[in-house]
């Protein structure tokens, strides 16, 4: 990486940022998604989105009123089926 912050919410107003990746414990999603979509930055969360159902509609109308895009991330890397398929390519 060319630089690094040990405080998440440096991200939310730097120009040069365009997606802000959530992988932090889940409890902390909805704040830092919302914060990141409210200043303008796309967002991709891992799963699961959110504690609590109330938290996953308030980032999603974060979301909506932003404009940009949210996704939510699935990390299947360690999926035997993955891992077939990466096998597969690798031998052509």
């Amino acid at each position: 990486f060319a630089r690094s912050t040990g405080n998440w919410r440096d991200l939310l107003s730097d120009p040069e940022i365009d997606v802000i990746s959530v992988t932090t414990p889940n409890a902390f999603h909805p704040e830092m998604a919302i914060a990141a979509l409210d200043a303008g930055k796309h967002v991709w969360c891992e799963k699961p989105m959110a504690p609590a159902f109330t938290d996953a509609v308030k980032m999603r109308d974060a979301a909506r009123r932003s404009g940009k895009a949210a996704a939510m991330g699935y990390n299947y890397i360690q999926n035997p089926m993955i891992r077939h398929m990466r096998r597969l390519i690798d031998e052509g």
